[in-house]
């Protein structure tokens, strides 16, 4: 078989042989594509901005030797610094709960859950103690509501909000008052 029946392109051809050339010159061409690629990269960033929920920043001024953080004091009324009922701050800690490790029902113990957990409350270092009183009870109660989970609860789309809410409803209880505000799963992961 000889090549010199295989049509060659030349610069009159389009990127085919036989086909006839775009109609399209160069320039015009490479200034349509820029126009594409600048506009749909535009229109990607702002509905990546516009529907991007917000997020709260929190800036830590103090971290002790047990890995509590406090809050930095400066932010309004509605921020981690609120004032309560007679007029003085409260300011906000959070407690972390590391290494939460349990069994996933359902799986005979062949699969773990690994989770840490901080907690974040108002009432400063009166909330610190409280949390560091009740550690084995809290260590307990969000261990048995982790191992209560099957792997199929784990794998659902809102299995974090769930167990969060849990966990915060299950911590004022056993504290005994609404000082738990917020938790933060910091890890979670499945073996």
């Amino acid at each position: 078989m000889t090549f010199d029946k295989w049509p060659i392109a030349d610069s009159q051809s389009g990127p085919f042989p036989g086909s006839p050339r775009s109609a399209e010159a160069g320039p015009e061409k490479q200034k349509r594509r820029r126009l594409r690629f600048w506009g749909s990269l535009l229109a990607g960033l702002s509905v990546v901005f516009l529907f991007t929920p917000k997020q709260e920043k929190h800036t830590y001024s103090h971290v002790d030797n047990n890995g509590s953080h406090e809050l930095a004091s400066g932010e309004s009324k509605s921020g981690p610094e609120a004032k309560n009922q007679s007029g003085t701050e409260t300011k906000t800690m959070s407690v972390p709960l590391n290494k939460l490790s349990v069994p996933i029902a359902g799986t005979l113990g062949k699969r773990y859950l690994l989770a840490s957990v901080t907690v974040v409350g108002s009432g400063g270092e009166t909330f610190k103690a409280k949390i560091k009183e009740h550690d084995a009870q809290l260590r307990d109660l969000a261990m048995g509501t982790l191992a209560t989970n099957t792997l199929a609860d784990l794998e659902k789309p809102g299995a974090r909000k769930v167990i969060r809410t849990e966990l915060i409803n299950g911590f004022n209880t056993m504290i005994g008052d609404n000082s738990v505000e917020e938790l933060y799963i910091t890890e979670f992961g499945i073996q």
